[in-house]
């Protein structure tokens, strides 16, 4: 594969530390990537436990910065290759989470939606109505996509407190 894109060390490490399970599945009989892979799963991105830095991975691995990034991008890349014919999406499901002035939440999860709106925008959810009858317009506060199983899940919270300045 060629190398589309050259991550920086920080991306790289986040991708691989992300991803070490599989990677460790995939690569770790792979003499060339033995050593890289056992330190890095000694990190676990979840625990927000501080990563390694360049100068410490480079110690440790007795590699000078052009080896060490060569070998993190090799990595990555075969990790994209190997890894590509995996997630076919198959299935994408669209849900509404949000919050009306008066505190009360929802969830709705439209039929159909041509458009994903990004952060900050301003959406109308015509059904979704407050005590006084009126309502139903929000503004995008956040957007969160999740692939798995085959299956892109996307959630917009959206707040139906916000100010004219907002628009």
């Amino acid at each position: 594969m060629s190398k589309e894109q050259n991550l920086t060390f920080r991306d790289l490490l986040l991708v691989l530390v992300s991803e070490i399970e599989t990677i460790k599945r995939l690569f770790y009989q792979q003499e060339k990537y033995k050593a890289l892979i056992h330190r890095l799963s000694q990190y676990n991105i979840h625990e927000r436990s501080p990563l390694p830095s360049q100068k410490e991975l480079l110690e440790i691995l007795d590699l000078n910065r052009s080896k060490l990034m060569g070998l993190m991008q090799d990595l990555y890349d075969e990790f994209r290759t190997e890894i590509s014919h995996w997630y076919p999406i198959k299935k994408t499901d669209v849900h509404i989470a949000g919050k009306q002035r008066n505190g009360d939440f929802f969830q709705v999860a439209p039929d159909e939606i041509k458009h994903i709106p990004s952060e900050g925008d301003h959406i109308s959810v015509p059904f979704i109505r407050n005590e006084y009858g009126n309502g139903g317009y929000f503004q995008v506060k956040m957007v969160k996509h999740t692939i798995e199983e085959n299956t892109h899940s996307i959630v917009v919270f959206v707040d139906e407190d916000f100010s004219l300045d907002d628009l």
